[in-house]
């Protein structure tokens, strides 16, 4: 089965409209890097959306935006 190609401009904009939906948390909480946080820390702080809109979010990146392989793992 060949794989599609994605351009990584949207890949890019994918990025950017989950920062969007999210509230931009690194510069909510003044971060420049969420990885500095512990991973407990990382679940517990609040973010600017409703977790159907996450699922919603992952679902449109797996149809439209990733590699068919990439897609699987979120899929499952």
């Amino acid at each position: 089965m060949k794989t599609k190609a994605i351009d990584p401009a949207h890949k890019i904009r994918a990025l950017k409209d989950f920062d969007r939906l999210t509230g931009r948390i690194q510069e909510f909480y003044g971060l420049t890097d969420l990885d500095t946080l512990p991973v407990r820390r990382q679940r517990l702080w609040p973010v600017k959306c409703r977790v159907y809109d996450l699922v919603n979010f992952a679902s449109e990146v797996t149809t439209h935006v990733a590699v068919q392989a990439e897609s699987r793992l979120v899929q499952s």
